[in-house]
């Protein structure tokens, strides 16, 4: 007899809008929200792409009840970064006070074609971080808004891919006036 696994998972989940909420705590509840992201496309570093995301399984004091819905960065320098194998390994090395961790997917969307342009933007995002060893940096401030970006945050989250999947990605979070390590605040420079 012969078994067969499931390659795609994602049909066990339902999409946001049919699932039941229960009742759960501002550190236990997902923060959905959209990432808009400039930069992805090389012959138009201007134009943004929007992709609804999740960031679940959160590690540390996170605080996703005080996350904007939208999150603006640029795969541009100063708000993308090659820095990260520096990231990963600082992660690493900080066991005995973490930091906050989050893994971000993308949104599994009730129309096909949106869900598969989503799917696409967020693999796209993640591979263009993975081969050019990048990390994101997005503020956590609501003020950034695709019209007017603030100008590179010294806190908020660092976006970077997950080590194993482009279905996945990572975000450290440096939150209430925890700045960005130092040797990211000079690789801005």
């Amino acid at each position: 007899m012969t078994y067969r696994l499931p390659s795609n998972l994602e049909s066990f989940v339902p999409p946001p809008a049919a699932q039941t909420s229960a009742p759960t705590s501002a550190l236990t509840h997902p923060w959905r929200g959209t990432l808009i992201v400039s930069g992805m496309r090389a012959s138009d570093k201007s134009s943004n792409q929007e992709i609804r995301v999740t960031a679940v399984e959160t590690d540390g004091d996170n605080r996703v009840h005080t996350w904007p819905t939208h999150m603006v960065f640029s795969l541009t320098s100063p708000y993308a970064l090659p820095i990260m194998s520096q990231v990963q390994s600082y992660i690493r090395q900080n066991r005995s006070s973490p930091i906050p961790l989050c893994t971000i997917l993308p949104d599994r969307l009730r129309d096909p074609n949106t869900n598969a342009v989503n799917l696409s933007n967020f693999r796209n995002l993640s591979r263009i971080l993975f081969e050019n060893e990048m990390v994101a940096l997005a503020s956590l401030s609501s003020a950034s808004t695709p019209e007017s970006p603030q100008a590179p945050p010294s806190s908020g989250i660092l976006i970077f891919p997950a080590s194993n999947s482009t279905a996945l990605l990572v975000g450290a979070l440096f939150l209430d006036g925890e700045s960005f390590p130092d040797f990211v605040l000079s690789a801005m420079k």
